[in-house]
Order: C-alpha cells, then sequence, then structure tokens
C-alpha cells in the first residue's frame, strides 16, 4: 500500500480512502501475529529474537499511526515523520525466508571487516585530501555577474582584485564565488574524492 502513495494521493480520493483500509488491515493482521507469537514463544521469549524486536517496533509504529489518525492528529509535524517509519514494513519479509535471513546475518557479521577496508580508504583519502588542498585550494573562485547571471571568462577576470574593479565600470552586482565542489580544507576536499569515487 505504501508504494502507491504519492504528491497526488489527495486528489485522487478513491486511491486514498482503499489505501487507508488497507494500510487499517494489514496494521490488524501485524498485532494479531505479534499477540499470536507472544502466546506460542512466551512474552520474555519473544522479545529474545532480534527479528521479534523489528516485528514489535513496526507494529508500534503502525498501532501509533492508527492512533493518530482516529484523533486526528495526522497532520502533526512528528507524527508525519512517525510515519515515514513504515517503510520499514517491508523488512518484515525477511524475518519470513531463512535463506534472506542467512545473508543479513551475514553481511551484519561482516561489518567489523568492511570498518578495517573503510579505514584504510578514508586514510588513502586523507592523504589526496591533503594534497589536493595544497595543489587547489582558492583555484575554483570565479567572478559572477548577479545582473547577468554569468559569470566572466578567465581571461577577462583573473583574481579576486580585478572582479572587485569590476564595480567602477558599471558592473555593480559582481561576487567572487567559489564553486561548490572545491579543496579549499580537508573536509572539502573528501567530498569531492567521494564525489569522484561515486561518478556523483
Amino acid at each position: 500500500a505504501l508504494a502507491f502513495e504519492d504528491v497526488y494521493i489527495e486528489q485522487r480520493k478513491t486511491i486514498r480512502i482503499i489505501l487507508e483500509y488497507a494500510d487499517k488491515v494489514f496494521t490488524y493482521i501485524f498485532i494479531l501475529e505479534m499477540l499470536l507469537k507472544w502466546v506460542a514463544y512466551g512474552f520474555v521469549k519473544y522479545f529474545t529474537n532480534a527479528w521479534c524486536w523489528l516485528d514489535f517496533f513496526i507494529v508500534d509504529v503502525s498501532i501509533i499511526s492508527l492512533i493518530a489518525n482516529a484523533l486526528g492528529y495526522s497532520e502533526l509535524g512528528p507524527i508525519k515523520s512517525l510515519r515515514t517509519l513504515r517503510a520499514l514494513r517491508p523488512l518484515r519479509a525477511l524475518s519470513r525466508f531463512e535463506g534472506m535471513r542467512v545473508v543479513v546475518n551475514a553481511l551484519v557479521g561482516a561489518i567489523p571487516s568492511i570498518m578495517n577496508v573503510l579505514l584504510v580508504c578514508l586514510i588513502f583519502w586523507l592523504i589526496f585530501s591533503i594534497m589536493g588542498v595544497n595543489l587547489f585550494a582558492e583555484k575554483y573562485y570565479y567572478c559572477y555577474n548577479e545582473t547577468g547571471k554569468a559569470h566572466f571568462e578567465i581571461d577577462i577576470v583573473n583574481n579576486k582584485t580585478e572582479c572587485f574593479e569590476l564595480i567602477n565600470q558599471n558592473f555593480t552586482e559582481v561576487r567572487w564565488k567559489n564553486v561548490k565542489i572545491n579543496f579549499d580544507n580537508v573536509g572539502a576536499g573528501y567530498l569531492a574524492l567521494l564525489q569522484v569515487a561515486t561518478f556523483k
């Protein structure tokens, strides 16, 4: 049901009503399933399983959302933020299939090794970030004309002094701007290297 919600949901009343009923039905099913597990496993033993904790959290979010809708508080900011956690519902499918649980448990178990690899990557990125700061710090600035919404070419304006001299030439709204991705400091260098590594 969550997959069918979009920005036009308020305009399509029929679909919205159907989704609201589907949300209630699934919430009641989840609650019933949790209660049956409490009876089958025992209340205390139920909470010894991490997957049961996940189910319990998802059911709690669904119950709070259901109560908020019934009381007319669904438009409150915190409730809207809480409703986004309903997107975790598909994770319940992981607890149904043994193969998927094995994969998830293997990924969780591999986190310490992955952290070691990440640490090595961060050290190498630190080296290149420091090199970038030394080579390219303050090299990406350009003179921008706010009036014409365009920048001056490097052969016309080569530095900050020349940029501000344009104010005397009837270019009253000029700014010495920097590009978003730069190497002015190590943190900005890390961000630039991340974008290079991810091609974004």
